[in-house]
């Protein structure tokens, strides 16, 4: 009987915003009937600080294995843009950071801002009334990097709700204006290579891009980024060469690796991996399952492929010399 349903459905408010009897709060609260129309609202067209890869008032996640070149991309993406930097890290001494910025030829000015170990206190959570405070000096959406998720995360990365919490505090700044770029690191399990812990962390994000250097001894040479969502506008895989500071955007037709370096690169970050698991892998980058399967055999006759025999009777492959460095 819809005579008995009561209209003050909340706190005095009818659904179409108005009053019922006893109300004296409404005026204090947002109501329905005065959200605003989507199109009337300021930045609904994409913008980018870096096209096309860095949408402005995103929340930009780059992740990879330890000296991919995460951190170092990220600082040079901040030094190319021409608004206000700020960097929340709870990852690196000093030297390091000072390093980086020199080899990258980033000098100190006003519109970077650096908050380290070294500072008197530690980096603050993105959220905070500090940073919250220096963006609305800001006249114009600035960058701040987070490096690393794992440093300020704090808890366990595996459980979706500290995950949403963490990921929220960046949302929050993101929807005052801010850009944020997350750098995490990847995940070690078969189903989870793009990034570490909970997928509430890839829901989070607007744009995520897994960093993968094919440099030798960690030295950074030549970068694929790969994109693994993509929330806003559109982005294919990107190659850079890195030379004397400098991140050098590769043609496709010229930089595109053989099968057989992809192959490689492919194995070398799944060190354990079964023949039908990387079979999947190299369909899944259009590399095709023959080329991985004759890959392996190959490998096998000229030793510099490598297998274990796995408790159900199969084969874990590794790439030559790395066998022993990796358990499973």
């Amino acid at each position: 009987d819809f005579a008995n349903i009561p209209n003050d459905w909340s706190d005095g408010q009818r659904w179409d915003g108005t009053e019922t009897e006893g109300s004296d709060s409404i005026e204090k609260r947002l109501r329905i009937v005065d959200l605003p129309d989507v199109r009337a609202c300021a930045n609904t067209e994409i913008e980018y600080l870096i096209p096309p890869i860095v949408p402005k008032g995103a929340v930009v996640a780059l992740t990879g294995d330890s000296a991919s070149g995460k951190s170092s991309l990220a600082t040079a993406w901040a030094r190319d843009i021409e608004g206000p930097v700020l960097f929340l890290d709870r990852e690196n001494p000093l030297c390091v950071i000072a390093d980086r910025l020199d080899r990258l030829g980033f000098p100190d000015s006003p519109r970077l801002r650096f908050w380290g170990g070294w500072c008197d206190q530690e980096a603050p959570m993105p959220d905070a009334p500090a940073v919250v405070e220096w963006l609305k000096t800001c006249g114009s959406g600035p960058l701040i990097i987070v490096d690393s998720l794992s440093a300020f995360h704090g808890g366990d990365q595996n459980s979706a709700g500290e995950m949403r919490t963490f990921m929220d505090r960046c949302r929050q700044i993101a929807n005052l204006g801010a850009t944020v770029v997350i750098v995490h690191h990847d995940g070690k399990s078969e189903t989870a290579k793009d990034y570490r812990g909970s997928s509430d962390f890839k829901a989070a994000i607007d744009c995520g891009f897994h960093v993968t250097n094919f440099g030798n001894d960690g030295l950074l040479d030549k970068m694929v980024m790969r994109p693994f969502k993509m929330r806003m506008g559109s982005c294919g895989e990107l190659v850079y060469f890195y030379a004397d500071g400098r991140f050098v955007r590769g043609d496709a037709a010229e930089t595109q690796q053989t099968v057989s370096e992809q192959l490689t690169a492919l194995l070398r970050l799944n060190p354990g991996v079964t023949a039908k698991a990387f079979e999947d892998l190299a369909n899944d980058r259009g590399l095709g399952r023959n080329r991985a399967r004759s890959f392996l055999g190959d490998g096998i006759t000229s030793k510099g492929v490598r297998y274990k025999p796995a408790a159900n009777g199969g084969k874990r492959y590794f790439l030559a010399g790395t066998e022993a460095q990796s358990e499973f």
